[in-house]
């Protein structure tokens, strides 16, 4: 089912009234999804400030180079896809520790299902058999009956179609993200998704960057199931990856978008 993002967050962003106050009636899941800063490839955990180290709460992260759920932490070095990326993170880290803050005392769990890969165009996602059979094997293993959870979608990935030689690619990102996200909701059979999404800033030396944002900008404007997550005054030191602040950065400005999108 498609939600209407914009109506649920009216008021954030420059809006003139507040969101209603969120009330969680299930289990909370965040599906992580990207390529590069999905992992991060700058933000080592070993730099984590304190009250981000050692578990986060009770939330669970089932990642797609882990063997099953584990403790959100940082001592949990995600199995990485490139030996570079032992003992890294992202936003996931400070989203975990604000929901667990936000709804202490809450019955419901929170979870993360994390499926990235460096490189990625939008076009390794859609059809990815693997990955909708991860996503699909962790949700049953959180419940049988899918009315005990609610999930919210973050999509990190847009880089790769930016890319050289990916000049058509950059310029059918909105209609290629169209037949993904309907595959998507088709494959997961989620009664409902909001994605958040986002935005991309303008690195040196990717040639067809504004093409992406063009047709970010469309996505936003027509597709009512999605929310932007900012990222322009967010500081990339090699152009196209966040460091640690930015990490920590993204995961907040999830999690105050994502606590109004679950039920």
């Amino acid at each position: 089912m498609i939600t209407n993002i914009l109506s649920i967050l009216s008021g954030q962003g420059g809006g003139s009234s507040a969101p209603p106050i969120p009330i969680s009636t299930r289990h909370r899941v965040l599906i992580y999804l990207g390529q590069s800063n999905a992992i991060n490839v700058l933000s080592q955990s070993e730099n984590l400030p304190t009250y981000l180290q050692g578990n986060i709460g009770t939330v669970q992260l089932r990642n797609n180079q882990g063997s099953g759920w584990v403790n959100l932490g940082s001592q949990y070095a995600p199995p990485p896809d490139h030996a570079i990326w032992s003992h890294h993170f992202t936003g996931e880290i400070n989203y975990g520790y604000l929901m667990t803050s936000f709804w202490q005392g809450s019955v419901y769990n929170d979870y993360i299902i994390k499926y990235a890969s460096s490189g990625k165009a939008i076009s390794w996602f859609t059809g990815n058999t693997a990955m909708y059979t991860f996503i699909n094997n962790a949700l049953a293993s959180i419940s049988a009956n899918e009315n005990d959870y609610s999930v919210v979608m973050y999509w990190d990935q847009h880089e790769s179609d930016a890319d050289q030689g990916m000049e058509a690619e950059s310029l059918a990102y909105a209609a290629n993200w169209d037949i993904f996200e309907t595959e998507f909701l088709a494959t997961v059979n989620l009664r409902k998704c909001p994605v958040l999404l986002r935005r991309g800033r303008i690195p040196f030396g990717v040639p067809y960057w504004k093409n992406i944002q063009d047709q970010q900008n469309i996505i936003f404007a027509n597709d009512t199931n999605v929310a932007e997550i900012p990222c322009q005054d967010i500081i990339f030191p090699d152009e196209l990856h966040f460091d640690e602040p930015g990490s920590i950065e993204i995961g907040k400005r999830i999690m105050e978008k994502a606590i109004y999108l679950f039920d």
